[in-house]
């Protein structure tokens, strides 16, 4: 389950070095966070967006707690807009009989208020200044324990394809 760590913290590092505010860079995993629940439901964005902000936190000086809450109400409101962002959605989705798109057209509203309402919780939860970047000693690769999540996660992969049993 850790052997893909250092692919997470390679990535976090690269990432954070895009940008030059902390503003600038909550802003993307706020937006990050909530597309990506668009896609995916809600739960699944924030198990890979949180893990990869708090790795991120530890190569610069960011607010992690201001990013993590808004995270996690990006991906509760900005995800309402599909079937998919949010289990209660899947439900209402199947119960109403409307299309995918008249689900969106729907929820469209709804989700350009909240938005908004995220884009000025940016805004008013603190200054934005120059990301300082920190030195961070890697942690070591761990072949064993990536081959070992990477199976794992083939398995977890071809239970939900009905392919292999999950008893195993």
């Amino acid at each position: 389950v850790l052997g893909h760590l250092p692919v997470v913290v390679v990535s976090s590092r690269a990432t954070v070095a895009r940008f030059r505010t902390t503003r600038g860079f909550g802003l993307a995993m706020i937006a990050f966070s909530g597309v990506l629940a668009t896609l995916v439901t809600n739960d699944v964005a924030l198990f890979v967006v949180i893990p990869f902000t708090v790795i991120a936190s530890r190569f610069s000086d960011f607010d992690l707690e201001d990013a993590v809450v808004l995270e996690i109400i990006a991906a509760n409101l900005i995800g309402c807009l599909t079937p998919l962002g949010n289990p209660q959605n899947l439900f209402v989705f199947h119960r109403s009989g409307w299309s995918a798109t008249t689900f969106v057209v729907t929820m469209l509203p709804f989700v350009a208020w909240c938005t908004a309402a995220l884009l000025a919780a940016v805004f008013l939860l603190g200054r934005s200044h120059a990301m300082r970047r920190n030195e961070v000693d890697l942690p070591p690769r761990d072949a064993r324990a990536a081959i070992a999540g990477l199976a794992c996660f083939a398995l977890v992969l071809l239970e939900v394809a009905r392919v292999l049993s999950a008893w195993p």
